[in-house]
């Protein structure tokens, strides 16, 4: 049984978009090192990046895909939630 997900065109193109994006967009600091999940030792810069991030999300709408961009969403499909996922 095979198992490998079969991109549309479309969804092939959006998902090249996306990691795209992604490569230039969600690179934080090397400096910032791995920080174990179970610690509290963000630091307001790593928290600033981290909202920083969100709203690029957003403005994308890709932070709430399937919303109606009227709400703030991107108004998209539930396959195009699950590559930006």
């Amino acid at each position: 049984m095979d198992f490998t997900i079969q991109y549309t065109k479309e969804q092939e193109d959006f998902r090249q978009e996306v990691r795209a994006w992604l490569e230039q967009n969600a690179v934080c600091p090397s400096e910032w090192g791995d920080i174990p999940p179970e610690t509290d030792h963000y630091t307001d810069e790593m928290k600033e990046w981290g909202l920083e991030f969100t709203r690029k999300l957003g403005e994308k709408g890709w932070l709430f895909a399937l919303w109606d961009k009227e709400y703030g969403g991107g108004g998209l499909s539930g396959e195009h939630e699950t590559i930006i996922n």
